[in-house]
């Protein structure tokens, strides 16, 4: 019995992206704290680094699972980052090195949710649990409006 039956096609997503905790970066209120958030989820102000990302090839992926095993999952996040991240700002090539380098020395936990993202994005996950996760590590509390705006009018 076969799980996948007739002809496989592998589809690369792609799309531009800002750090939500980026200080030129105003997320919509249901992206505060998201790490990694589509353009489109933002005001994005002129000092902003748009990243455009694609997700993971297979090839890519297995590479990435084999510096996980080897060097841990800063390596493979760094990895993943500089596979997945085709242009900064409109600009590629060395730019790309020169910023997924520089975000490894200075902000080592952006490159980590980067690199999730682009891994997300491979395995064409919805980002919810993701963003859960990213609010977490960066201690961003979430609030029901619903649930608050019942309880005040109660």
């Amino acid at each position: 019995m076969a799980i996948l039956k007739g002809e496989i096609t592998i589809i690369e997503s792609e799309e531009d992206v800002v750090y939500s905790e980026d200080p030129d970066v105003t997320p919509d209120a249901n992206r505060l704290g998201c790490g990694w958030i589509p353009v489109s989820e933002a005001k994005v102000g002129k000092g902003a680094d748009v990243v455009r990302i694609k997700a993971s090839s297979p090839a890519n992926r297995g590479k990435y699972r084999g510096v996980l095993a080897q060097l841990g999952s800063g390596e493979a996040n760094r990895f993943a980052a500089h596979r997945g991240v085709l242009k900064i700002n409109g600009k590629g090539g060395a730019a790309v090195t020169k910023f997924v380098d520089a975000l490894a020395q200075q902000n080592a936990l952006a490159l980590d949710l980067l690199g999730d993202r682009i891994n997300q994005l491979a395995m064409g996950q919805p980002m919810e649990a993701l963003y859960a996760k990213t609010r977490a590590y960066l201690g961003v509390e979430v609030v029901d409006e619903d649930a608050a705006s019942k309880s005040a009018g109660e």
